[in-house]
């Protein structure tokens, strides 16, 4: 993100002090972000809290304006498709596909929406392996063995890296 923000130079203007600069600007609430040309021509704007893609959206489309590409670097930019990896594995509901994804952005040790949302979809799948390992259990307590190791296996390949998946796959063994 820094590397994306290189071309432009921060100015913080209090908005209770400089309400001309605020009315030129049409400014509502804050936090806001201008991104201007030398010439003070605005380029773009973000206005309220967004997440960093979002953000960096706003800054590359600025940053083209002025006839200059920023690329991400190669770490955030892993950090970014991961995320997306993992959005699109949450949909389908695979599982094994979106605790890959999880671990990725976990070992990337970013701070920040993408980690925030990694943390979030550890705490569901998590809920969704206790669940799927319930449902075996009682289907095996029903005496209905052959849907209860199916959901054993389904479970143990869906959710291997928990301790629910690992429970799953000692009991479909």
């Amino acid at each position: 993100m820094v590397q994306a923000l290189q071309d432009f130079v921060p100015v913080l203007v209090d908005g209770d002090v400089e309400k001309g600069v605020c009315g030129r600007f049409q400014v509502g609430g804050y936090p806001d972000t201008r991104f201007l040309d030398a010439s003070g021509k605005q380029l773009g704007a973000v206005g309220g809290y967004v997440e960093a893609a979002a953000f960096l959206k706003e800054v590359q489309a600025a940053r083209a304006k002025l006839g200059k590409e920023i690329k991400p670097t190669p770490a955030y930019a892993k950090l970014l498709k991961s995320r997306q990896a993992m959005d699109k594995a949450l949909q389908k509901q695979d599982y094994a596909a979106a605790l890959d994804a999880v671990q990725a952005i976990e070992k990337a040790k970013h701070e920040g929406p993408e980690a925030r949302a990694a943390a979030k979809a550890r705490e569901g799948i998590a809920a969704a392996a206790k669940e799927a390992l319930e449902k075996a259990e009682a289907l095996a307590a029903e005496g209905k063995p052959k849907e209860a190791l199916e959901t054993f296996q389904k479970a143990a390949k869906a959710f291997k890296e928990l301790p629910e998946g690992k429970a799953a796959a000692k009991r479909a063994a």
